[in-house]
């Protein structure tokens, strides 16, 4: 600690990657995240920070192209990251094939996707209820919790759903969304298909507002027209097949949420994204929320000096006493 010119220990993670390790070799399949490729998207490279905490939390991850002849076979989630051109009709029908077995989607847009251009890859955002909107969300300068710094820099709120509840009751809810994009609110529960069910997971503070940057105005300040209140910055959705499986969509309006270790580094990202993967696959989740136990225990810190100093000044007083209990009896004889 350059501030209190010492070294301290403050823990050592050994608890959490010993159980889970167990844990992996007694499954009888590992959990296997596919990318899928050949539309623009992001690559596992560019997904790395992202790979490499999937793949400590005993994960595989995989690239998925299914123009070049692969399939979905063995591939648990499907991510699908920022596409910029659209999925042909032998890939929908293979995407729809693998949720219909119980294949789970994982999306991923940016406000500058074109979806709107990609009529394949919306319609499959709307089978599950994703309506993607046009433009980046800005917080309202009066939401002050909502953003940090600058106002495209949203800290979205948690809706308090299943997937959130244990984030925000052990104070992880901080995450950090730069130049997010929203969706259309879900509707109320009960309410149209009810083979399907969506939620909103993250959202705005409540005077935000919708920046299309397609006006061609070069200002991320409020225009006339421009959206505003709640946006839903993440939705979570499950849809009941007629073969009695369920399928899962979890769909996020920002890709540097994952991409960007200094996020990682700053906001509780990585739980965000565990208890992502949990709801997507209840059925192999094999992290568990172990908190990391300090293997040892912090020397006395310049920070807290009262004990010391009772400490320095209490030795030479017992000393003392120690000496005059020798002492006194010896002169008494």
């Amino acid at each position: 600690d350059i501030e209190l010119g010492d070294f301290v220990v403050e823990g050592i993670s050994y608890e959490k990657k010993l159980t889970e390790a167990i844990l992996y070799t007694a499954q009888d399949t590992v959990p296997v995240v596919g990318f899928l490729q050949g539309h623009g998207e992001y690559t596992l490279e560019d997904f790395s920070v992202l790979v490499e905490f999937l793949r400590s939390s005993q994960y595989e991850a995989c690239e998925v192209n299914l123009l070049s002849g692969d399939t979905l076979e063995g591939i648990h989630v499907l991510l699908l990251g920022c596409p910029v051109n659209d999925l042909d009709d032998t890939e929908i029908e293979a995407i729809l094939a693998f949720a219909q077995q119980g294949g789970n989607l994982f999306v991923v847009r940016d406000y500058t996707d074109p979806v709107q251009q990609m009529p394949n890859y919306l319609s499959l955002l709307r089978s599950y209820g994703i309506v993607p909107l046009n433009g980046v969300a800005v917080a309202g300068e009066q939401d002050r919790g909502s953003y940090y710094g600058e106002p495209l820099y949203l800290l979205p709120y948690m809706a308090e759903i299943d997937l959130t509840l244990p984030l925000i009751a052990s104070g992880m809810d901080v995450l950090m969304m730069p130049a997010a994009c929203a969706f259309e609110t879900p509707p109320e529960p009960g309410t149209g298909d009810l083979s399907l069910s969506v939620g909103t997971v993250l959202k705005t503070g409540p005077n935000a507002y919708l920046r299309d940057v397609s006006d061609g105005l070069d200002t991320i300040a409020q225009q006339p027209g421009d959206r505003t209140g709640e946006l839903p910055l993440a939705l979570y959705a499950h849809r009941m097949h007629a073969n009695g499986n369920v399928s899962r969509m979890f769909a996020l309006g920002n890709s540097a949420m994952l991409m960007d270790e200094y996020i990682y580094q700053r906001t509780f990202g990585e739980q965000f994204v565990k208890a992502v993967m949990n709801e997507l696959m209840p059925e192999n989740t094999v992290a568990l929320d172990i908190e990391a136990a300090p293997a040892f225990r912090p020397a006395l810190r310049a920070g807290s000096q009262h004990l010391g100093v009772a400490l320095i000044v209490l030795m030479p007083l017992l000393c003392i006493a120690a000496a005059l209990a020798v002492l006194l009896p010896r002169k008494n004889r």
